[in-house]
């Protein structure tokens, strides 16, 4: 039975809106204002909460922006009812991550519809995020395994031939054990951080939120570093816009790591790598683009799938921390990876 917090100062709406939902079969409690709900949702955990807007002390919004700080309330859902229904209320609201929006006076039919909506919404997502959790630990100890039997491979060889080898093959091989350790460390590295984000464990790249400036050269950096590392630098194109941030700058770094890791993945050498970024509605859009390699299908859909734990790290991040992902595939128009950071 799911459990659902009616946060409203008025009595008889409150009252009003236990009813309804009490009679519909769910687990209702209720408090008076914003505080107390705050305090109830730290304790209870509740499924959902439906809270007003303006109340006195801690009003509506104060409420959702302390249950947002706290990683095992983080993801409650929240739907706001007031009797304002101004389009800058609703924005408001939906800026800090509220579900829906409900409008005084109260209608049965449309408040269940708004709280079924948000439950199936949250019960969906939940699936995906345990499914997600199986999938590194499928997918790690098979590319583990095959690193690691290219490094033992390698410096077997090395240990039989002693000094027979020539210098320029000793090179190549010792290059190739440099190589697949260096793979080796991302994919325990990754792995680390896919499951902290996924426990939301607060560690210290978690809460230290940077101010960050000059961000056009920052993103042209990071990005710059990568494809120079996998010999692309001369094929990105940038058309950046500047804007100050408030993020975390180990994440912020890992977003656009992993975003230009599969850019160059899905491109062929010489084809063009577009880094763009624009301002809208109050979030610095970071779009990162180009065309599929269209010479090897099979090669173009091994690429797709190899970028797959980089895709759900990111949205993990866009999950936990302000801002979204989005990202598509088309062997027409090419590929389009989107990230918004809230300004």
């Amino acid at each position: 039975m799911e459990k659902i917090l009616v946060v409203e100062d008025a009595q008889s709406v409150r009252e009003e809106i236990c009813d309804i939902l009490q009679m519909e079969g769910f687990e209702v409690s209720a408090a008076s204002n914003g505080f107390e709900g705050l305090m109830q949702t730290k304790n209870d955990k509740p499924d959902l909460i439906i809270s007003d807007i303006m109340m006195p002390g801690l009003d509506g919004y104060q409420l959702v922006n302390e249950i947002k700080k706290y990683p095992d309330t983080n993801s409650i859902p929240v739907i706001f009812l007031s009797a304002k229904a101004q389009l800058d209320d609703i924005r408001t609201g939906m800026n800090l991550g509220v579900e829906d929006y409900i409008t005084k006076p109260i209608h049965p039919n449309d408040l269940l519809a708004a709280v079924n909506m948000s439950l199936d919404k949250q019960k969906k997502m939940n699936r995906n995020i345990s499914k997600l959790i199986l999938s590194p630990i499928e997918l790690l100890p098979q590319e583990l395994s095959e690193s690691i039997n290219v490094v033992l491979g390698f410096s077997n060889y090395l240990s039989s031939e002693k000094s027979d080898i020539p210098k320029n093959e000793l090179e190549l091989l010792v290059n190739g054990i440099y190589n697949q350790g260096e793979k080796i460390n991302k994919l325990i590295n990754d792995y680390l951080l896919y499951m902290n984000l996924i426990t939301h464990r607060a560690q210290s790249n978690d809460i230290n939120v940077s101010s960050l400036k000059f961000i056009h050269l920052y993103i042209k950096s990071i990005v710059s570093t990568v494809a120079e590392e996998l010999n692309r630098k001369n094929d990105v194109i940038f058309d950046l816009q500047e804007a100050n941030l408030n993020f975390n700058d180990f994440y912020f770094q890992k977003i656009i790591e992993e975003i230009i890791r599969c850019s160059v993945q899905l491109t062929s050498p010489g084809s063009k790598i577009y880094v763009r970024s624009v301002i809208e509605n109050n979030f610095y859009c970071l779009n990162i683009e180009g065309e599929l390699n269209k010479s090897q299908n099979t090669e173009n859909k091994y690429n797709i799938s190899s970028c797959k734990k980089s895709i759900e790290i990111i949205e993990l991040i866009a999950k936990n921390y302000s801002g979204d992902f989005k990202y598509n595939f088309n062997s027409d128009t090419g590929f389009c990876f989107t990230y918004y950071f809230k300004l």
